[in-house]
């Protein structure tokens, strides 16, 4: 008996152990990554997550981006570093990706995000290198097409209304709040300024690609920081899941006009002064949209974009489908190769040759820029900075639409 109660407590013991032992594994900070990137014209471009879910805090650390080929003995090439401060439990940093890719990278190379942990976030494909795309055959002595006039500029269809309204929102002021409504999604802010009694000022803003429209709120909305805000922010959700991060202009256009239809019936929004805005390619659809209906907004604010370039709409179609000349102001990033500086001051020079009052901001920084990151030699802001630095003020410059 006296054996049997021994190899018990033993058992015990060693139960004890391991048990204690799991608990410990699954206990302090825990990293999990999440996202998606991609390659084009020789760039990596794309975003991460890296989120606490474990029970301590974090350390903070350097996350990579890294490129490696398959086989036995895979290569590993670092294309770019981030910094990722210290994360609270539940706490979650976004980075962006953005870098070249290395010349030695091949087609079917993973793109791997690394922080405690690498995890693939997409496949280099075969013209995600630097080197040029392969031109399309043409067959000798072909006979040539002859070269189709352009379309004649149709009327924008009108704005889609909601033929039944949707639940309430249900909001905390200064806080974002997730909506459905019209056949759309959103988070819309509404500041502790708002008075259901008089009519406020409405910004929508459209993130770029692999932007997440969550993030987006709070980075267009002062308030959140405790600052004084006096206009409704909404951002729309649509183009957030992994191989469907940018707009379609030509598709998304509706989406736009169904949020402005939608948030109408349950705030008290200034129709005359809705304006309408957006990073990259939202800037795209902000742009294509805000032609398309023009008498519907007040005015454009865009960072990093272009006015025609990626709207699937000419130069031509949009400027003859605007009927009113709204307000633009352009912030645009002298280092920026996604919408090099010299294409955009081409398009926007059209623009206020069109008539519209648009102001060009010019500042240091590449297409996304962190802040402190260094260009041109020098510390810059960050582009969510320059954003609320050049642009937000303008919503109270007064600008009305028809």
């Amino acid at each position: 008996m006296r054996r049997l109660a021994l190899a018990l407590a033993v058992l015990a013991s060693l139960v004890l152990v391991v048990t204690s032992g799991a608990v410990a594994a699954n206990s302090g900070p825990h990293l999990a990554i999440k996202g998606a990137a991609h390659a084009s014209g020789g760039r990596l471009q794309g975003a991460f997550t890296v989120q606490n879910t474990g029970t301590a805090k974090a350390a903070a650390l350097t996350a990579t981006v890294k490129l490696v080929s398959t086989g036995k003995k895979p290569t590993r090439l670092t294309a770019q570093r981030a910094s990722v401060p210290a994360l609270a439990p539940g706490d979650k940093r976004q980075v962006k990706v953005k870098a070249t890719v290395p010349g030695k990278a091949q087609p079917g190379w993973s793109i791997l995000a690394c922080a405690g942990q690498c995890v693939k976030i997409g496949t280099l494909t075969a013209h995600g290198g630097a080197g040029p795309r392969p031109k399309k055959a043409v067959a000798p002595n072909a006979p040539t097409v002859p070269t189709p006039s352009p379309p004649t500029p149709q009327p924008p269809a009108p704005p889609t209304l909601c033929p039944i309204p949707s639940a309430a929102i249900n909001y905390v002021a200064d806080e974002p709040v997730q909506h459905a409504g019209c056949g759309v999604e959103y988070w819309v802010l509404v500041p502790s300024s708002y008075n259901a009694a008089t009519p406020a000022p409405l910004l929508i803003w459209l993130h770029g690609c692999f932007g997440e429209s969550f993030y987006d709120v709070s980075t267009v909305s002062p308030a959140t920081e405790g600052k004084a805000q006096d206009w409704i922010s909404l951002t729309l959700i649509g183009r957030e899941e992994p191989g469907n991060e940018c707009w379609t202009p030509s598709v998304d256009e509706t989406k736009v006009l169904q949020a402005l239809a939608d948030v109408e019936t349950h705030l008290n929004v200034n129709t005359h002064r809705v304006i309408l805005g957006g990073y990259s390619s939202g800037g795209d659809l902000a742009y294509r949209t805000g032609f398309r209906h023009s008498s519907t907004f007040a005015g454009l604010l865009i960072e990093n974009s272009s006015p025609f370039r990626d709207t699937e709409s000419t130069q031509a179609e949009s400027l003859a489908a605007a009927t009113t000349k709204f307000h633009i102001v352009h912030l645009a990033h002298r280092q920026d190769t996604t919408y090099a500086l010299a294409g955009v001051q081409s398009e926007t020079n059209a623009v206020k040759a069109a008539g519209f009052p648009l102001e060009l901001i010019e500042r240091d920084g590449t297409h996304y820029d962190e802040p402190g990151e260094i260009v041109n030699g020098n510390p810059v802001p960050g582009t969510d900075a320059d954003l609320r630095t050049y642009l937000l003020p303008h919503i109270d410059d007064g600008w009305t639409s028809p």
